[in-house]
Formats: structure tokens, sequence, C-alpha cells
């Protein structure tokens, strides 16, 4: 009996259709990619490129991008932007403090300049308020799992020191406001009564003139006979 040359051909397919079959829950007993390396037989791609890959990916985790370069330009740019607004915010202040110190009462001349100054001061400060709000976006933006880790840090450090200065800036001008505040509302006070002003009575005293006005005045003495009551 004769064998057929195919015979050989279709074997060795029906082993690796059999290797790449579909496997169950249950660990398999198909031949390892390395046992088909040492018999020097083909190895199935469902086994070289689909077990072995996979399992190194699913033990490392989600690729995460590369790191942008565009984001280093862009931080460096706000962390610029606040610091110019602190100085500016820096130069404003002394000048501020000394003249809400100084302040007159509520509507003069003096508290109208003081109040300028604070003003100036929210003016100075809203490229620092500026740049947190871009940092924090860019943060927000990173916060998915295939984000490049080290921008995203980077980010986070950005926005946790512009925010220290925002927070500086404002604790400033909530300090001068109140002292405004605080002054106008002293001298708005009602003043005390003078020292010489009339007192008001007390109990006794209060009683003692409503009884001197209800007294009615004394009756005239009545006239007396000049004649005798009596006759002989």
């Amino acid at each position: 009996m004769t064998c057929s040359p195919r015979l050989p051909l279709t074997l060795a397919s029906a082993a690796l259709i059999s290797a790449c079959a579909a496997q169950g829950p249950f660990p398999s007993l198909s031949p390892r990619a390395a046992e088909y390396e040492l018999a020097g037989r083909p190895v199935p791609p469902c086994i070289g490129s689909g077990t072995a890959a996979g399992g190194a990916q699913a033990a490392s985790g989600p690729a995460q991008t590369a790191p942008d370069a565009q984001l280093r330009a862009e931080l460096t740019r706000l962390l610029d932007q606040a610091r110019r607004g602190q100085a500016e915010f820096d130069e404003i202040l002394p000048g501020a403090r000394t003249r809400v110190a100084r302040a007159g009462a509520s509507g003069s001349d003096g508290w109208v300049t003081a109040q300028q100054d604070v003003s100036r001061l929210e003016a100075a400060r809203a490229p620092t308020v500026d740049a947190l709000a871009a940092l924090e976006a860019l943060v927000l933006a990173r916060s998915n799992p295939d984000a490049n880790e080290a921008d995203r840090m980077s980010a986070i450090a950005a926005a946790e020191q512009v925010r220290r200065l925002a927070e500086g800036q404002q604790a400033e001008i909530d300090r001068l406001s109140a002292s405004l505040s605080g002054g106008s509302a002293r001298r708005n006070e009602p003043l005390p009564a003078p020292r010489n002003a009339q007192r008001p009575l007390g109990s006794r005293q209060a009683l003692a003139a409503s009884d001197r006005g209800h007294i009615s005045p004394a009756a005239p003495p009545k006239a007396v006979p000049t004649g005798s009551a009596c006759r002989g």
C-alpha cells in the first residue's frame, strides 16, 4: 500500500489547528512554545504572539504615551506668567499697607486712596490666577491612566507652586479689606452722650416729681366773721 505524499502535510496542519483551539477557563494542556522549539517544530502563531505577548502586556499594565515636549514648554510659560503677577503684586503691597493703616474715616480721601490700592492689588494678581486655572486644566487632562506619569507629576508640581502664590495674595487682600471695613464700622458707631447731659431720674425721684405734679394748690382760708355769733 502506497502512502499519499499529502498525508504528512495534512497531519501537520491538523496539529497546528489543534494547538490554536479556543481555550476555556481551565489551564491549557497544549504544548508550550518552548516545547515546540525543543522538538524542532514550528510554533503556532496563536501561542507565539497571543499567549506570551498578551501575558507580558497584562503584567506591565496599559501602555503610556511618550513624554510631551510641548507640555514642558507650556508649564514653563505658565510659571513665568504667575511669577510676573507675583512680582507686580509685591511692588504694590508695601504702599498699600501703609495707606490702609493711615486711612481716615469712611469716604475720606485717605480711605478712598487705600481702597484704590486694594483694587490695584486685585488687578496685579490676575496673571497668577489665570496661570493657576490653566495649570489645573492641564492636570485634569492628564488624569487618565494612559497619560505619561512624568508629565502628570510635572503638571501637578507646577499647579501646587502657583496655588501657593495665589493663596498668599488672597490672604493679603483679605487682611487689608478687613482693616478698611473694620475702621469704617468703628467710625460709624453712635457717639457717646456728653458727661454734662441730663441724667435720667431714678425711681424715687420720678415718683416724687409725679406726686408734685398731682398736688392741688392750697385752698384759700375762709373768711372769719367779725360779728359775734351769739346775741344777748
